[in-house]
């Protein structure tokens, strides 16, 4: 769904409509900056049609074929240790969560990487839009723990990757952690190292419970 996400938004599909249209045009193509960046700003213009379109697919999430295919991406092994990387590299073993800085970093990295537009004009025209996002994936929390940033890198995969084939999903996380993530890690990523969250997640070699024991919370891995 993407009815939570604001138009300019990375996970909204109004974004990646736009780089479609400017590249598939060769008049627009020639002024891509100005035309994608005039795009942006303007969305405000655009939000009661995209509304509409949102509440109508909010209505066929439940559908078996899209929830079947969300199993399949989510439980496939390689797309969560991509999801770990990310999340290792992005401080989230350090601190427990991803924090505001380095949230907002990579999403300027984001948007310069995937509109193929410099980090100075990404800047002006989607902070808002970044500083939106983090407030809705960090769920009251300080910062965004595990299993919010899950489902967020998800979305945002489910919005620029051109086919629902698995390998395509690889294949873009791998990318953006390439080309957006600054590789500083100081420490080896542990299977068995688990983060804070408060829902089910999943995690390498399988799906991470929250259990209640009597007074005490605790975290279980139960192997798929």
């Amino acid at each position: 769904s993407f009815s939570h996400r604001v138009l300019v938004s990375l996970r909204h599909p109004y974004t990646s409509v736009v780089v479609d249209l400017v590249d598939s045009d060769a008049y627009r193509k020639k002024n891509r900056l100005e035309e994608l960046l005039g795009a942006l700003l303007q969305s405000r213009d655009e939000e009661r049609k995209w509304v509409r379109v949102a509440t109508m697919f909010d209505t066929k999430l439940t559908a078996e074929e899209i929830d079947s295919f969300r199993r399949k991406i989510s439980l496939h092994r390689e797309i969560r240790l991509c999801i770990e990387a990310l999340w290792a590299d992005l401080g989230g073993i350090s601190n427990g969560a991803i924090l505001e800085d380095s949230y907002k970093v990579f999403h300027f990295r984001l948007y310069s990487y995937i509109l193929r537009i410099d980090n100075v004009s990404v800047v002006t025209s989607t902070s808002a839009a970044i500083a939106e996002d983090f407030t809705y994936d960090k769920r009251g929390t300080v910062g965004v723990e595990f299993g919010s940033f899950a489902v967020s890198i998800l979305e945002l995969a489910d919005n620029w990757t051109k086919t629902r084939e698995v390998e395509d999903y690889i294949n873009f996380l791998k990318s953006i952690h390439d080309n957006c993530i600054v590789k500083n890690r100081s420490y080896s990523l542990k299977e068995d190292t688990i983060p804070s969250y408060k829902a089910p997640v999943f995690f390498s070699g399988g799906l991470v419970c929250r259990v209640q024991e009597g007074d005490n919370v605790v975290y279980s891995k139960k192997k798929i």
